[in-house]
């Protein structure tokens, strides 16, 4: 009698096991992705801030552009999170 009461719980405790690594994969997974998505914003808001500079330059014919530069700037740190370590020498 025995035997048979253990046979369930063994498969029942089979089952758990593998949904606990199927969520804990899917929260590994997510949590790659957030910093992916971050990483490509960092990225973008570099390419602005060197966008910006460029635009306060006086190289090319048309002087400086303050509006531009001031457009650049602004996207670049709405891009970014507020607060971080990870962000806070682009701030």
């Amino acid at each position: 009698m025995a035997r048979n009461r253990t046979l369930p719980l063994f498969v029942c405790s089979i089952l758990l096991i593998a949904s606990g690594n199927a969520q804990q994969s899917g929260v590994v997974g997510q949590s790659e992705r957030e910093i992916r998505i971050l990483q490509e914003r960092s990225e973008w808001a570099k390419n602005q801030i060197v966008k910006a500079q460029n635009a306060l330059s006086d190289s090319d014919f048309n002087g400086r552009d303050y509006e531009s530069a001031f457009a650049y700037s602004k996207s670049a740190l709405d891009a970014l999170p507020p607060g971080g370590a990870a962000t806070a020498n682009l701030r």
